[in-house]
């Protein structure tokens, strides 16, 4: 260092203390960005097998509609005090697909939670890379798409024993209209665009305004979020066994599921939480209604072999019987 810059320093230190607090600074951000990167690496390979999950368990739960999710919760919040972690729930229901800013906003705010926690929320699919962060362990249940349908369409208008203060946005003609009819009448709310937008798929595909559109691109993206980015979706024709799966792959958070489930106050859950009114589809409108939910058949297909795949890796390292 020469005379004029020591003789510069000696004048005014100040500016040379906030330069070298500014270079601490971005070295430590910099740093700090590699080593979350480095604890969340990806942790399914391409065929969607288990491989190591991210170092602290912060799980996100976005919970696709009508698919189990009200009983799942329960076991989660008796989980949360009997296996010492955190359970965050949203209040926001209907807001799945949201702006960019929103998504800041939401990755921001899970990322600063520290872990181990869960949060839960319906809400489609975060690149939390896209914000500089690493994934957190996604998990989700799916369920079979017809049954899903129908007790969404029900659910939108009666509600359920739990929740009965649905406020259903159309005429009292609408409201009453059974399901079947709305898939052979060709109504707007079971086209193939609507109940394709308020399906499973967006829930993967993510908030690319093309993940609300039919197509094949949607579908594909699913799928590769699906055996890349979630560490488990389970499904919720098969609840319990789902919850078994979890406790093995993630004793910490899901350690006493499966007892926890069997417990009567959680079981009634499944009964309450069913939606009311529901009339059973017509063979006319069960044929039509699988040819409006083709993409969702296709992706329950894929999610369901995934699951047969990681069934049999626990049993094939012994840790499910």
């Amino acid at each position: 260092m020469d005379q004029a810059c020591i003789s510069y320093i000696r004048k005014k230190p100040f500016v040379f203390i906030a330069l070298a607090v500014l270079l601490l600074v971005v070295i430590g951000a910099i740093f700090h960005k590699h080593d979350v990167f480095v604890q969340n690496q990806t942790y399914q390979d391409n065929d969607g097998l288990l491989q190591s999950k991210p170092q602290g368990e912060m799980v996100i739960y976005n919970r696709v509609r009508k698919s189990g999710s009200r009983t799942v919760l329960r076991v989660m919040a008796a989980l949360s005090k009997q296996n010492n972690f955190q359970m965050f729930s949203s209040v926001i229901y209907r807001d799945m697909h949201i702006t960019l800013g929103e998504q800041a906003e939401l990755v921001d705010f899970i990322g600063n939670i520290q872990p181990p926690f869960i949060y839960e929320r319906h809400v489609h699919y975060l690149d939390f890379s896209r914000f500089g962060r690493g994934p957190p362990i996604y998990i989700n249940f799916v369920r079979e798409p017809s049954r899903r349908f129908v007790s969404d369409y029900y659910f939108d208008r009666w509600g359920d024993d739990i929740k009965i203060d649905i406020v259903f946005k159309g005429t009292e003609e609408e409201k009453n209209r059974p399901v079947s009819e709305c898939i052979l009448g060709g109504y707007s709310e079971c086209s193939e665009v609507t109940a394709f937008g308020k399906g499973s798929i967006p829930y993967f595909c993510g908030q690319d305004p093309r993940c609300m559109q039919p197509s094949e691109w949607a579908l594909q993206q699913a799928i590769a979020r699906l055996r890349e980015r979630y560490f488990f979706v389970g499904i919720t024709e098969h609840l319990e066994e789902s919850l078994i799966m979890f406790e093995a792959l993630l004793p910490n958070i899901f350690g006493g599921a499966s007892q926890i489930f069997k417990k009567q106050g959680v079981a009634d859950v499944v009964s309450k939480s069913t939606a009311k009114g529901k009339e059973d589809l017509t063979p006319e409108a069960q044929k039509k209604l699988k040819k409006i939910l083709k993409f969702d058949y296709r992706f329950y297909d894929e999610a369901v072999k995934v699951y047969k795949d990681v069934k049999t890796q626990l049993r094939l390292t012994g840790k499910l019987l």
